[in-house]
């Protein structure tokens, strides 16, 4: 990167799959672009660790954070072999060079190797813009904003008379705008904190709380059917699972408003009534604001901005959420595909 002069490089063990980085195995500072960690200790098979990658600077760009986390597990020698026996029964001879690179990158994501898939399609970047648009989606899904940006900015350039690849480009560039500005703007009109990436911890949010009477977490949430510990939000370093929601102690003094304005945050069974919502209001909030759908982060941004705004004017929550949803199906902005329901991955034919 332009001006770094060193990066830190930290081998974690995370303590499962589902989140919790336990303890650091293996550190080293280099000014190199590329580092091999020796094997010691060696890596245990399905277990889980993560590299971390941390510049002189502390940050990375201006829409990334300053560490850059990349998960992965050690396989077992059987489903090396099953990996080895997909791979090797794709036909490079039927296949043209971007297929093949698509065909390998859904092999590994079928084994949730993300950094594979990656590298598999970076060998077409801004060849092709089928991989491009699809390697910008990964670099997207895995946080890595800017190289995201990078790859739509090129299959636009790629091609200029599609309007479909336009399109899809211009819209993965501007649901990465949407994320980066969308708490910008509500801080232009609310003397609100920005968490930045790297802060966004669970130890942070129990500590910094303060008197914060309203907290917005636009952050990745996943509901997933059996015991509610199953469930969780994204944070930084880890994955605050849907039971210790309650235990954040948003009652003393209370929190007015707690928003999760992620997917289906209002999603829940019979074991946990109205998701992370419901438990945000066992841990003491006042209200929470949540969704029971699937939705775009264009439209999700749109209808933040205009429920804080009309927050400001109007005392009752249930109004001022009221307004904004007239305000945004007048806009026309509910008809937005929603950008969680599915990637953009396309299917490689022979």
């Amino acid at each position: 990167m332009d001006g770094v002069e060193t990066y830190t490089v930290r081998l974690w063990q995370w303590q499962d799959a589902n989140g919790g980085r336990q303890r650091i195995l293996w550190k080293t500072t280099t000014s190199d672009a590329s580092v091999v960690c020796g094997g010691d200790p060696p890596l245990a098979p399905e277990s889980f660790y993560s590299v971390e990658v941390i510049t002189d600077q502390g940050v990375t760009s201006d829409l990334d954070a300053g560490c850059a986390i990349a998960g992965f597990a050690v396989l077992f020698p059987e489903t090396r072999s099953r990996l080895e026996a997909d791979l090797a029964s794709l036909t490079p001879a039927t296949l043209t060079p971007e297929q093949l690179a698509l065909a390998k990158a859904q092999v590994y994501l079928a084994y949730q190797m993300l950094n594979a898939a990656i590298d598999s399609l970076a060998t077409q970047s801004a060849i092709a813009p089928t991989a491009t648009l699809a390697l910008g989606d990964l670099y997207s899904f895995a946080g890595l904003n800017t190289l995201a940006a990078e790859q739509y900015s090129l299959a636009l350039a790629l091609a200029p008379d599609d309007p479909l690849w336009q399109a899809i480009a211009l819209e993965g560039l501007g649901e990465l705008a949407v994320l980066h500005n969308d708490m910008v703007a509500l801080q232009s009109f609310w003397d609100a904190t920005k968490v930045d990436e790297t802060s966004f911890t669970v130890t942070n949010l129990r500590r910094d709380r303060d008197q914060a009477q309203i907290i917005h977490l636009a952050t990745h949430a996943q509901f997933l059917r059996g015991a509610p510990e199953n469930s969780y939000l994204q944070f930084f370093d880890s994955r605050l699972h849907l039971t210790q929601v309650r235990g954040l102690g948003w009652f003393a003094p209370p929190v007015e408003l707690v928003t999760l304005s992620a997917c289906q945050t209002a999603m829940g069974n019979t074991e946990a009534e109205l998701g992370f919502a419901g438990f945000a209001l066992l841990s003491g909030a006042k209200s929470a604001l949540a969704s029971l759908w699937p939705v775009s982060d264009e439209a999700t941004a749109g209808l933040m901005i205009t429920f804080y705004q009309a927050l400001d004017q109007e005392a009752i929550k249930a109004e001022a959420l009221r307004d904004a949803q007239l305000a945004m199906i007048n806009a026309g902005l509910h008809r937005k595909r929603p950008a969680c329901l599915a990637r953009r991955f396309p299917t490689p034919t022979s």
